[in-house]
């Protein structure tokens, strides 16, 4: 199996990875690039591009740590692991991350789900949920589409994260991703 490393045209890396999941973009890797990471674009396969991956370097010290978030978005033809080791070999040394959730799509570019939650549906659902939509249907909620994020909902989420325990992409990463990507970072609020 081969590898090609050469970096491709953002026009054909975003017709390779149309329906695949959001951290396989091209938009992804470059907020990464612009908080300091390299980002390879690799196409897998032989004589035609079976898959592609988006792989995030980044060095701690002298170790050199490679991310494939999502793991390896196949087109056709998957053979997961000849892929990775082909990919292991070209990067002699180096610490490789997979994530967990590597061949599942959790989110494929921009989805929206519109539910009737009328008759047998909402009927269906436990006593918990059908009480929360009857209040909420009678709280005369408004829903706002701001762009980008405001910062008090950064600051709001810095604190939970703080309460709560836990880390995540730092927010500077959706400032640079809007940068490099306009338009793809958004916000609804309910009030």
């Amino acid at each position: 199996m081969e590898i090609t490393r050469d970096p491709p045209l953002r026009r054909d890396w975003d017709a390779l990875t149309v329906d695949a999941p959001f951290v396989q973009g091209w938009a992804y890797g470059a907020a990464a690039e612009r908080l300091g990471a390299t980002v390879h674009r690799l196409r897998i396969g032989n004589a035609s591009c079976l898959g592609v991956t988006q792989v995030i370097e980044r060095g701690i010290g002298p170790l050199c740590l490679l991310w494939l978030p999502g793991g390896i978005h196949w087109l056709r033809g998957a053979d997961t692991p000849r892929a990775l080791k082909t990919i292991r070999l070209a990067w002699p040394g180096a610490v490789f991350v997979l994530s967990p959730d590597a061949g599942r799509a959790l989110r494929q570019g921009s989805q929206r789900a519109v539910l009737d939650l009328s008759g047998d549906l909402r009927a269906g659902l436990r006593k918990k949920w059908r009480n929360r939509l009857t209040c909420a249907g009678r709280a005369g909620l408004s829903v706002t589409r701001e762009p980008g994020c405001p910062d008090w909902l950064l600051g709001r989420d810095a604190e939970m994260r703080r309460r709560r325990g836990f880390r995540a992409l730092p927010h500077r990463w959706l400032a640079k991703l809007e940068r490099v990507s306009p338009g793809t970072v958004e916000s609804w609020i309910a009030f």
